[in-house]
């Protein structure tokens, strides 16, 4: 095939054909700026006034803290701790310490303990859970049986599960304290 434009031609049609191509990019480019803008104007006015409103509730409130005098809120302090005093007074706990000091003293070398638990079930009564390991049956045995001994607890439940290994037992004491 036969080319019949003059080469100075030809570049002139090169050079429009490059010149379209780019208006075109740039119109494109221009597209989807607009289309960005058009979808990105309602989350931004609603994030405006969203933050303007945040600022005026701030406002608000701490103008609201500031109307609070020192002396009202000594005031509702006062009146709080006279509410937990009288329920304090009425209530009768059961000193731990005693408890766990008993249960200290009788406990082996061969008996490891690694959790106590303290339940109060009403002003005269409570729950103490110990949960350990033991060396031998002999050793746990003799540890209840010291439990026991001291007359110190009202009840005290070991499931027969903690009898049933020799060694290495893993064990959970019920007793229960008070009247």
């Amino acid at each position: 095939m036969s080319n019949l434009l003059p080469d100075e031609l030809k570049n002139k049609i090169k050079s429009e054909y490059r010149l379209r191509r780019f208006i075109t990019i740039l119109y494109f480019i221009l597209f989807i700026q607009v289309v960005f803008i058009v979808f990105i104007l309602p989350s931004w006015l609603t994030s405006f006034y969203r933050e303007k409103d945040l600022i005026l509730q701030s406002d608000k409130m701490n103008n609201s803290i500031s109307v609070l005098s020192a002396s009202s809120t000594k005031s509702i302090i006062k009146s709080v701790n006279q509410k937990v005093g009288v329920i304090n007074a009425t209530l009768e706990y059961k000193e731990v310490v005693p408890v766990i000091n008993t249960v200290l003293t009788n406990k082996s070398r061969y008996i490891k303990i690694n959790q106590f638990a303290y339940k109060s079930n009403t002003a005269s009564s409570s729950i103490m859970i110990i949960q350990g390991v033991s060396a031998t049956r002999e050793s746990l045995s003799d540890f209840i049986k010291g439990l026991e001994d001291t007359h110190s607890f009202k009840k005290i439940d070991s499931p027969i599960s903690n009898f049933t290994k020799d060694r290495d037992i893993k064990f959970s004491i019920t007793m229960t304290i008070g009247s």
